[in-house]
C-alpha cells in the first residue's frame, strides 16, 4: 500500500504547526496561496491507536494500545524566478504498551521535490523519497504485505525532463533509481532475500489530437540488481540473491481525456518481457502492463477517484534450488477513493484497494494471493486551528492454507483505529 496510504494517515493524527516566515510567492506549481506565503512550517503530532495484530501474524496475534510522536519540518521555497522547491522531514516515534521486548518503533521519512521552468515549453523535475520505517505501507515495497520486525531504508529518486516540441507534440524522459536495504542480517533475513537497486528509463512521445485529448506511447527499461547476499531457501540449501537479477523492457500505449472541467482520464496499456540475466536462467516472461486512473470532482472539495496497476515486483518468497527459485510477482491492484465534505466542518474520506499477487518460478508458479486494505477517515473541524480526526483501518491477506500448500501459513488479519488532534497555524 503504498506510501499513500501512510501519507492519509499521518495526516489524520495530531498537527501544532509552530513558527512561520512570510514571504511573496513568485513561482509556486500546485501550492494554494497559503502554503505559497509560507517559508518554513514546524510540526509535532500526537495520536492514540489501537492495533490488534502488531506483527501480522497469521494465527494468535498480539495486540496494543499506543501512541504517536512526530515532529517534522516543511520548506517552500517559491521566492526564485521559474524554480520552485519543497523540503519536509518528519521523524515518528510510535510507542506499543503492551509489546515485548522492544516496545517502540522509530520511522524517519524525508521528501525533496524541485521543479524548474526554463520556458513554457520545458521543464525539469527532480523528486527524491527516504524512508526508514519498519511498516510495509510506509517502505513502500509493494510485493511486500506482511510486517517484518526487521526496520528498512528505501530511497526513490526520479529525475523527469518534459517538454513540448511544437503545438501538438511532446516529449518526456525519465530515469528513476530505487534502493532497497532491511535492516535485519543472517541467510533467512529479508535484507538476503530483499536487498536490491532497480533502475528505470522511460521515454515517451506525445501528440495532442484536440485540447481534451492526448495521445501517448513509451518504452520503459527496468534493470533490478539484488545485493548478491548468501539466501537460505526453503529446503535448506543456500543461493546468491543476485541469482534473481532481471531486465524488463515494457512498450505501451497510453491516453489522457478531458471529458469536462470535472471529469479526468489518464491510462496507458501495454506488454512487458522480463529477462532473467543471472544463472538461473529461467524463461523470458512476457506478461501485460497497465496503469490507470479516473478522477472526478463532483462537488467543491468532493472528489472521486478510480483505477488500477498492473506491475511486476519483487517478493520475500524465494522458493528453493531444487524446485526452482520464486523469481518475482505479477500484482493487479484495482482501487477507489472517495472523500466528502458534509459539511463546512466536516469531510469523510475513505478508500480501497484489492491487490491480486500472482507469483512466478518454483513451486509457487502460477500461486495467488489477494490482499484487501479499506481505510475510512472522518475530519472535523473545529476552528480554522483545530481539527478533530478518527481513522480505521482494515487489512486483510487471503492465501491458501492448506497443510503443505506453498503458500500456508502467511494469512492474517489486521485493524488500526487511530484517534487525533490537528492544531495548526
Amino acid at each position: 500500500m503504498e506510501q499513500k496510504t501512510m501519507k492519509k494517515l499521518i495526516t489524520s493524527a495530531g498537527l501544532v504547526a509552530l513558527g512561520v516566515t512570510g514571504m511573496d510567492a513568485a513561482y509556486a506549481p500546485g501550492l494554494g496561496k497559503v502554503e505559497s506565503s509560507k517559508l518554513m512550517t514546524y510540526s509535532v503530532t500526537t495520536r492514540g491507536f489501537y492495533d490488534d495484530n502488531i506483527t501480522t501474524a497469521s494465527t494468535n496475534p498480539d495486540n496494543a494500545f499506543g501512541f504517536d510522536i512526530r515532529p517534522g519540518a516543511t520548506l517552500n521555497l517559491t521566492s526564485l524566478p521559474q524554480t520552485f522547491i519543497r523540503a519536509s522531514y518528519f521523524y515518528d516515534l510510535r510507542y506499543y504498551f503492551d509489546r515485548k521486548p522492544h516496545s517502540a518503533d522509530h520511522s524517519h521519512e524525508f521528501a525533496l521535490n524541485a521543479e524548474h521552468a526554463f520556458s513554457e515549453r520545458y521543464k525539469l523535475n527532480f523528486d527524491e523519497s527516504f524512508v526508514y520505517s519498519q511498516e510495509p505501507e510506509v517502505i513502500g515495497d509493494v510485493g511486500i504485505t506482511i510486517r517484518n520486525p526487521a526496520s528498512a531504508y528505501r530511497n526513490v529518486a526520479n529525475l523527469k525532463f518534459n517538454s513540448r516540441l511544437t503545438e501538438s507534440l511532446g516529449a518526456r524522459l525519465v530515469y528513476g533509481n530505487t534502493w532497497t536495504a532491511y535492516s535485519d542480517s543472517g541467510p533467512l533475513s529479508r535484507s538476503a532475500r530483499l536487498d536490491r537497486t532497480e533502475h528505470e528509463v522511460r521515454a515517451e512521445g506525445s501528440w495532442v489530437i484536440d485540447p481534451k485529448l492526448v495521445a501517448r506511447t513509451g518504452y520503459k527499461l527496468n534493470v533490478v540488481g539484488y545485493a548478491g547476499s548468501l539466501v537460505s531457501d526453503n529446503l535448506g540449501g543456500t543461493f546468491r540473491s543476485d541469482l534473481r537479477d532481471q531486465t524488463r523492457h515494457t512498450t505501451y500505449v497510453g491516453a489522457d481525456y478531458d471529458f469536462s472541467a470535472r471529469l479526468r482520464a489518464t491510462a496507458e496499456a501495454g506488454a512487458a518481457l522480463t529477462v532473467y540475466t543471472s544463472q538461473l536462467r529461467a524463461s523470458d516472461n512476457l506478461s501485460p502492463y497497465a496503469s490507470a486512473n479516473i478522477t472526478y470532482v463532483y462537488a467543491e472539495k468532493s472528489f472521486l477517484q478510480t483505477g488500477l496497476d498492473l506491475e511486476r515486483t519483487s517478493t520475500d518468497l524465494v522458493g528453493d534450488l531444487i524446485n526452482g527459485i520464486t523469481s518475482d510477482v505479477q500484482r493487479l491492484s484495482p482501487f477507489v477513493s472517495v472523500t466528502h465534505q458534509l459539511t463546512p466542518r466536516m469531510t469523510i474520506s475513505s478508500s480501497i484497494r484489492y491487490s491480486r499477487l500472482s507469483y512466478t518460478g518454483g513451486r509457487t508458479e502460477g500461486e495467488t494471493e489477494g490482499f484487501l486494505s479499506p481505510q475510512l477517515n472522518v475530519d472535523y473541524r473545529i476552528n480554522q486551528f483545530l481539527v478533530a480526526t478518527a481513522t480505521y483501518n482494515h487489512d486483510r491477506l487471503m492465501s491458501d492454507d492448506t497443510a503443505g500448500a506453498p503458500l500456508s501459513g502467511r494469512s492474517f488479519t489486521r485493524n488500526r483505529i487511530f484517534l487525533g488532534l490537528t492544531a495548526m497555524y
